[in-house]
């Protein structure tokens, strides 16, 4: 069977402490009740960050970015969490310092504790966790099936926040494309326009004019951004706006972006070849120009060291 990423194998034996609350806990003392509203429900508030080795020693990308996207999904879904962004910040650096890896996936998590039965979480706490492990490897090229599943309605759960009960649609694409023999998915919005992938956002282009769906109906990602900005700043026209199906189906490139994807291409939708069959120029223009930014290497423009928080200094400024 076909997976989309990978868990890279690791040299470090035992597994990484984890912050709970401002304390180091072991990674197998971890819990939670299995009636918990969050487990129950979905209520779950996320992030997930890399953090890449540099020249100058391990280095967190676009922290800042991420934590705020976490306390807005929290204010979003009216969960109070009881640690500032300093804090977090604090934290999720001593907890990727405490677990000796150079490079690693950053997983910070929000979640109702205790036992709970109604609707609304009346009788719980809020907890907050951040735990590492190693990085996430993904494939160089996808296979994409447009869904039969669609995306929430923006109406239904916020868009905007990074919350577990948000990923269920976008689970259940990435199982019936694995099925049917692709490595990924992607989906339409309720009106039948593309949205994003089941994890990733996703681009497309033509006439080396790039296209991604508005903000309405995708998630804001920390790496879309990230990709957008550095479009622009290499002289691509990006437009986020409506992308329908018929130009999914015939553009010149597409690719998707996440955390643990970076730049992807996708060289097949459904049955159709993309472009030549293999990753396009600006696809790969804005892989390595990414790749380059998130690994701390000179570029054109140095403004991107900004967005590196280094794990045993601070930030690049």
């Amino acid at each position: 069977m076909a997976v989309l990423f990978k868990v890279q194998e690791t040299r470090v034996m035992s597994k990484p402490k984890i912050w709970v609350d401002g304390k180091f806990v072991d990674w197998d003392l971890v819990t939670v009740h299995v009636l918990s509203h969050s487990l129950q429900r979905g209520s779950t508030v996320f992030e997930s960050l890399s953090c890449e080795d540099t020249p100058r020693g391990p280095a967190i990308f676009r922290l800042d970015a991420h934590f705020d996207r976490f306390l807005e999904s929290a204010r979003l879904t009216r969960m109070n969490i009881p640690f500032s962004r300093q804090e977090l910040t604090d934290a999720t650096k001593e907890t990727v310092r405490r677990s000796g890896l150079s490079r690693c996936c950053i997983r910070p998590l929000a979640y109702y504790v205790g036992e709970e039965y109604e609707v609304l979480p009346k009788h719980s706490v809020v907890q907050v966790i951040i735990a590492v492990g190693p990085p996430i490897e993904a494939p160089d090229t996808l296979r994409a099936k447009i869904s039969s599943f669609r995306k929430l309605h923006p109406d239904t759960v916020p868009v905007a926040a990074k919350v577990a009960a948000n990923y269920l649609s976008g689970m259940l694409a990435r199982f019936e494309a694995v099925d049917h023999g692709y490595n990924a998915a992607i989906l339409l919005d309720c009106a039948g326009n593309v949205a994003e992938g089941s994890t990733e956002s996703l681009f497309i282009v033509k006439d080396r004019v790039i296209k991604t769906a508005p903000l309405d109906t995708v998630l804001a990602g920390i790496t879309r951004d990230s990709v957008i900005r550095i479009a622009r700043d290499l002289g691509y026209a990006v437009k986020e706006t409506t992308v329908s199906l018929a130009e999914l189906y015939e553009p010149d490139e597409v690719f998707v972006t996440g955390t643990s994807a970076g730049v992807i291409p996708v060289v097949q939708v459904d049955d159709r070849v993309v472009g030549v069959g293999q990753s396009g120029k600006i696809t790969q223009t804005l892989r390595e120009a990414y790749s380059n930014a998130a690994h701390g290497k000179r570029m054109k423009y140095e403004k991107y060291e900004e967005w590196l928080t280094y794990v045993h200094g601070g930030k690049a400024r």
